[in-house]
């Protein structure tokens, strides 16, 4: 996981330090799984809806 905070800190946040690279990637990581996550969610609660509808 470290490799992936390193590498993401470096691509996004180039003019920053280590640690703040690090810091901010760890924030962008989590931001995003945990949106794809809250996203897949309501999308299966939208689909659950619309199936007994029919």
């Amino acid at each position: 996981m470290q490799t992936l905070y390193i590498l993401v800190g470096r691509c996004l946040f180039p003019r920053q330090q280590d640690w703040e690279q690090r810091k901010n990637a760890k924030i962008f990581v989590f931001t995003i799984a945990f949106a794809l996550t809250l996203g897949l969610a309501l999308a299966l609660v939208i689909r659950m809806i619309y199936s007994r509808e029919r």
